[in-house]
């Protein structure tokens, strides 16, 4: 049977004076009408990437408007948009997680219930699937930033709506959740039969999610992770990297549900931008089956054995030396500690919030 998402259920009269929506062109119904002109909000807020997501990873940006219509959309990547904030009394939320501790929107949704409390408005999250099924991995971040949030494993077992209770018990704030229809969580996107809408520019197909959790830890390495290309998160690879050499390694593995074939590219953009790089692409032929991170943390393994340049950030995308790591214990042990502490988060915290 469909999923059918929180927008489905929105009533006019949740709308309750003044009233902001946070989303993003992922925020349609199954007809792809978008959540924006079925809520008709005084003011629509949006992350990094734009609500349109045609900003790059990063970029920041000013307040601009609608073309559709006409209505204010306020920048949340580049500024705080706090006197906009401060107007309304009821923000909706509609929105497609990634459910990965560094895609920002998790800590944008944590800073909203934090204003929220402040100003005194009420969140109420239309909510969306899980499009990791539901999965838990690693422990809260060792170092907290804006690409890891505190509290949450790096990949997160909730859905937006869970999400959002969970941070609302931790710091108090005002949040109800409008549930989906018909949805399990250990549903892979495909079991769903909905219609899918890209989360974020570099993530424009089911394909890319389901690998970005392991695949951005290769954005701390001089690799590309297919950024500028027709692939991005499907493909891994450098100038300098053996295709065949990186393929075999994956396909000895043998990685539950994931196939590997040699590539050869040229990213438009970003890292080795009209350089031809090599390595592999990746393909997800059983979803429920597939653990990203344990590909993750192999090609990590994969590329400090091969020497290649790593970029030692101090607040990285997991929040962790992760790198050193998997060079002390192992790709493979070091997953499996990580593993039990998401499974850990599940049992002794997270079960708490789930509401499917």
């Amino acid at each position: 049977m469909k999923v059918k998402a929180g927008i489905e259920e929105f009533d006019v009269s949740l709308k309750k004076g003044k009233t902001g929506l946070f989303s993003n062109i992922s925020g349609v119904n199954e007809h792809w009408e978008r959540s924006v002109d079925i809520i008709r909000p005084d003011y629509i807020f949006t992350g990094e990437h734009g609500y349109f997501e045609e900003f790059a990873e990063g970029e920041k940006f000013s307040s601009y408007k609608d073309p559709i219509n006409q209505t204010k959309i306020v920048s949340l990547y580049g500024e705080d948009g706090k006197e906009a904030l401060s107007e309304i009394d009821t923000l909706f939320i509609d929105i497609q997680d990634v459910s990965v501790r560094c895609f920002t929107y998790a800590s944008t949704l944590l800073n909203l219930i934090k204003t929220g409390k402040g100003f005194a408005y009420k969140i109420i999250v239309l909510d969306r699937p899980n499009l990791q099924q539901g999965k838990s991995f690693g422990g809260p971040a060792e170092r907290t930033s804006f690409v890891a949030p505190p509290f949450i494993p790096f990949v997160y077992p909730f859905t937006l709506g869970e999400l959002a209770l969970f941070y609302s018990a931790k710091f108090d704030g005002d949040v109800s959740v409008i549930k989906l229809k018909n949805y399990k969580r250990e549903m892979n996107f495909y079991d769903t039969a909905m219609a899918f809408s890209s989360p974020s520019p570099n993530l424009p197909d089911i394909q890319a999610v389901m690998l970005y959790p392991g695949l951005v830890l290769m954005e701390e390495f001089n690799v590309s992770v297919g950024r500028g290309t027709q692939k991005p998160f499907r493909i891994v690879g450098a100038p300098f990297i053996d295709a065949g050499k990186l393929t075999t390694f994956v396909k000895n593995l043998k990685i539950d549900g994931l196939l590997a074939k040699p590539a050869v590219f040229t990213p438009s953009s970003g890292k080795f931008a009209k350089e031809k790089c090599y390595g592999s692409e990746f393909y997800v032929e059983n979803p429920s089956a597939f653990e990203p991170m344990r590909l993750g943390f192999h090609l990590v393994e994969f590329m400090l054995k091969s020497k290649v340049p790593f970029e030692k950030r101090e607040n990285n995308v997991y929040g962790t030396n992760f790198a050193e790591k998997v060079e002390k214990y192992g790709a493979e042990n070091f997953y499996a500690k990580e593993k039990t502490k998401g499974d850990e988060f599940i049992k002794n915290v997270g079960y708490k919030y789930f509401i499917y």
